[in-house]
């Protein structure tokens, strides 16, 4: 079993599912009069159908099973991973609460020393720089984050 084309083909597959049902809602219409979704429908089915052969490799050639899949795992940091998950869910919790611009330096930060042994003068000047230049860029784009606390009624 090749675990790497089977994989592949599975998402390969899903994704062309899914673009053959956002084309449908867009219209498909007929070969005479050709609704918006037509070609992103037909590019989606052929993306689907060839990733069926992905699959059937996957499923038919000869490999060492499940050592294959577990040695892509090796040497997986599994702590960090699950400390960003952790991070992550946290931050995303509570960041409508404590507002974009008090809580994203906290989490940058976290996870600058997370990866990276780094001092804390330049963690925090990393931090708050990263964190400005991408509020600036939101600002900039109008994209609706909330740079200070709900409670405090700033931002509206």
């Amino acid at each position: 079993m090749d675990f790497k084309s089977l994989i592949s083909g599975i998402f390969i597959f899903i994704f062309g599912i899914l673009v053959c049902i956002g084309a449908y809602n867009l219209g498909l219409g007929n070969l005479h009069k050709p609704g918006t979704g037509l070609i992103v429908f037909l590019a989606g089915s052929v993306m689907a159908l060839l990733s069926v052969v992905d699959i059937i490799k996957g499923l038919t050639s000869k490999g060492l099973g499940i050592k294959v899949l577990l040695s892509l795992w090796e040497g997986t940091y599994w702590k960090k991973g699950i400390l960003i998950l952790i991070g992550t869910t946290i931050y995303t919790l509570i960041l409508n609460s404590v507002g974009f611009l008090i809580l994203t330096p906290f989490y940058t930060a976290f996870c600058i020393r997370l990866f990276r042994s780094q001092t804390w003068l330049r963690t925090i000047m990393t931090s708050i720089f990263s964190t400005l230049i991408f509020y600036l860029l939101t600002f900039f784009f109008k994209l609706p984050i909330s740079p200070l606390p709900e409670f405090l009624n700033f931002y509206r």
